[in-house]
């Protein structure tokens, strides 16, 4: 028979095996509650954003935590560099390098535009010092390079102070509101309006106020601003006193729908712009109107529609343009395909000696939204565009398209993105302009490198050719580099 000390051995270790098993047991809930919480908190390197201004590496101050996962980036320790215990004061550094090859054949579909390569690149660094995450100076430097002679706005630049604003920020009740002084680049909806001109090397900006609310999926912004001129030389770029912008651009979330709603005014005012009918000073108001988003997983829509009106020198101006952009993906296809659509009609003047102005002026549009060759704006048009993409990988795509122009007024003649009149409708009733095929290859190797390539061929219709005009071929690779 077992003695009394052994039982009470025996079931002291028992009670120790259970204890210990217990705290195993513990140990392994508390673990997956921790794997929970890092999950839970796990925070992802963010999208490099086309708007470097807008970017935020906050989340980094939690790279160190033991509670909350940090993706990790090799670019980390320049985009959070704390200046302090707190971490509440920190710089971020960010740049590209871009170089591109661009070869045209009768440039502005002229003939005595004759084929020229040329290369050029784009280096930007950027920096934000941040105090608390509501208030922040935020700076970019660039050096625009052109190998090509003449021709050069927009294109070249040594050495330009970019962008340099401070910000302030209040935040109330789930609401923010932003206060913006400075000189910044702008863009709303698809740049149907205000773009940022991303094919050029010298991007649009303005030395502009602007003050932004947002709240959950509703913004708001109120601005005035002047537009700035690249200058071939250091640090010599200066405002167009000339002119003055200014609007209202308001975003706001469908409930219970599928996509967004864009409400917006803009105002404008230039001492003199050319049309057909002349050179006057102009303020044009323009009022619009954007719906887009998706129905299920395979529609999307993007639907806009912008009046105009004002004074074109003793005329009064009225002009709209209405765009329908559609596009449907085939998500169980091989390569994903996607079909897409899109319709275009855009006034021109339809009386050069009556008391009106019915030319639609593009504001500071994408110069690419009619053709990677950026040579037509959006002006006296009517378009029909098809597009079909394949998706090969997540990193390659191949997209082709297929647009097709006519002059929406045969009194009026079409005008470059620049805005000076390309071809004048005068003695031309012909309104086809012609049809311009185009080849896109996109190829995203990381977050911080790509490559695209770009092929387009404009065919002229009967009023290209009654004017001696000519086919446009236009190829581009470039390269881009961010960090």
């Amino acid at each position: 028979m077992k003695s009394i000390n052994n039982i009470i051995n025996e079931r002291n270790f028992n009670i120790k095996v259970k204890l210990l098993l217990v705290g195993f047991i513990c140990l392994g809930e508390l673990s997956a509650l921790q794997a929970q919480k890092v999950k839970r908190d796990s925070l992802k390197t963010p999208s490099i954003n086309y708007l470097r201004a807008e970017e935020s590496y906050a989340y980094l101050k939690h790279r160190n935590s033991d509670t909350i996962y940090v993706a990790k980036d090799k670019f980390d320790p320049i985009k959070f560099v704390s200046l302090n215990n707190k971490k509440n004061i920190w710089l971020s550094f960010g740049g590209q390098y871009r170089t591109r090859f661009e070869y045209f054949n009768h440039q502005f579909l002229k003939k005595t535009n004759k084929s020229s390569g040329y290369y050029s690149h784009r280096i930007a660094l950027n920096a934000s010092l941040n105090v608390t995450e509501n208030f922040r100076v935020f700076s970019e430097f660039y050096n625009g390079f052109l190998s090509r002679r003449g021709d050069v706005f927009t294109q070249e630049d040594p050495l330009a102070l970019h962008q340099l604003f401070i910000e302030s920020k209040v935040k109330v009740k789930g609401s923010s509101f932003s206060l913006r002084l400075g000189r910044q680049e702008m863009s709303y909806g698809i740049s149907r309006l205000i773009g940022m001109r991303e094919g050029p090397n010298i991007r649009l900006t303005f030395d502009a106020a602007r003050l932004k609310f947002k709240k959950d999926k509703t913004s708001i912004d109120a601005f005035y601003g002047k537009e700035v001129l690249p200058n071939i030389d250091v640090f010599n770029d200066k405002r167009n006193e000339a002119m003055d912008f200014w609007g209202i651009y308001s975003k706001f979330f469908i409930k219970n729908g599928n996509g967004f709603t864009d409400v917006y005014y803009l105002g404008l005012d230039r001492e003199q712009s050319t049309y057909e009918i002349g050179t006057a000073e102009e303020t044009r108001h323009t009022v619009g109107l954007r719906m887009s988003g998706k129905n299920g997983r395979r529609f999307f829509y993007n639907t806009e529609l912008m009046y105009q009106f004002g004074s074109f020198g003793n005329k009064s101006i009225s002009s709209f343009a209405v765009e329908l952009d559609y596009h449907y993906i085939f998500p169980e296809k091989k390569f994903d395909p996607i079909l897409g659509i899109k319709l275009d009609y855009i006034t021109g003047d339809k009386n050069g000696n009556d008391d009106q102005l019915n030319t639609f002026n593009s504001l500071y549009t994408n110069p690419t939204y009619f053709g990677q060759s950026a040579t037509i704006a959006p002006a006296n048009l009517l378009d029909i565009h098809p597009s079909f993409k394949l998706n090969f990988t997540k990193q390659i795509s191949v997209e082709m398209d297929w647009d097709f122009l006519w002059r929406a007024s045969s009194n009026d003649g079409i005008y470059s993105p620049s805005g000076f009149l390309l071809y004048s409708g005068a003695h031309n009733n012909h309104r086809f302009i012609g049809h311009n095929p185009g080849l896109n290859v996109y190829w995203f190797l990381s977050r911080n490198l790509s490559f695209d390539g770009k092929l387009s061929y404009l065919i002229p219709g009967k009023f290209i050719k009654k004017q001696n005009g000519s086919a446009l071929t236009y190829v581009a690779i470039t390269a881009s580099y961010k960090i």
